[in-house]
């Protein structure tokens, strides 16, 4: 079914993470996180899986953003076993630093910056993350507590510690995974598709 990917720049070049999910008899499986760094000119500096995701529950639709000095990945966690807990789905935040070697300081990798912080539980989709320059605003489709999706929105600090509570943003029996966050760097404003009984999105 080909990648699934998001991609952010630092003005020295693009990172791209994504997950490669492919078809199954028993449902779709998708891939740990993977990371690309491309120059300013579009070629491959470095590829290979997230730090730390050798031991990480797969993901799918991951978003990047550069938050300071160091990137912002969140992804929704979908388990090998479809039957597995709640606790083992959700969305999840980790932070990656790159690493620079040799003169002139060249790109060779990341490293992961502290732990990956769980966001939400339960069957979730469609992470957005933003940047305003001092927190960070996260959006994701999620269970709604009656049996439906809503879309729920959350801001963060540098570290990834939540700044205040999550709130429900939309009230629909289900909300669509196309949720999209912006910032103008002093507020946020939020966009995704709902889905009413008999209608569509």
């Amino acid at each position: 079914l080909g990648p699934v990917f998001d991609a952010a720049s630092d003005g020295l070049g693009t990172m791209v993470v994504g997950t490669r999910v492919w078809a199954h008899p028993n449902g779709v499986h998708p891939s740990l996180p993977w990371y690309s760094r491309l120059s300013l000119g579009g070629s491959v500096v470095a590829f290979g899986v997230l730090p730390g995701a050798d031991g990480r529950t797969p993901g799918v639709d991951p978003s990047v953003v550069l938050a300071g000095d160091k990137w912002a990945v969140a992804w929704a966690a979908v388990p090998e076993a479809q039957e597995a807990a709640d606790a083992d789905w959700g969305i999840r935040l980790g932070f990656f630093a790159p690493v620079m070697e040799g003169v002139g300081g060249a790109f060779s990798g990341l490293e992961q910056v502290g732990d990956v912080r769980v966001i939400s539980t339960g069957v979730a989709e469609g992470p957005s993350l933003v940047w305003t320059g001092d927190e960070l605003g996260l959006a994701w489709a999620g269970d709604d507590g009656d049996g439906g999706t809503a879309v729920h929105f959350g801001r963060f600090d540098a570290d990834g510690a939540p700044v205040g509570e999550a709130v429900r943003i939309s009230g629909a029996e289900r909300a669509g995974a196309e949720a999209v966050v912006v910032s103008n760097g002093e507020g946020f404003a939020l966009a995704w598709t709902e889905e009413e009984a008999g209608f569509g999105a």
